[in-house]
């Protein structure tokens, strides 16, 4: 029977930018990314068709981030 994680891109996205963070770019596998997040590499493929678009939604959520704290200033 296959486990049900709450918010499972949320749970990639940040498992991604932890390892981003700590090792860089050149670093970041979904391998890595999967086995952070503790589910398997063709679900994170579900999510995310490449470490390139993975990468990218890491910095889109980031910028967001950024962008929503100068609207409240």
């Amino acid at each position: 029977m296959s486990k049900i994680i709450e918010n499972l891109r949320q749970t990639i996205l940040d498992s991604a930018q932890s390892i981003l963070l700590q090792s860089g770019y050149a670093a970041l596998t979904i391998r890595k990314v999967a086995c952070a997040s503790g589910i398997a590499v063709g679900t994170v493929y579900n999510y995310f068709p490449s470490k390139e678009m993975l990468a990218a939604a890491v910095m889109l959520e980031d910028w967001q981030e950024a962008l929503a704290v100068i609207r409240a200033a």
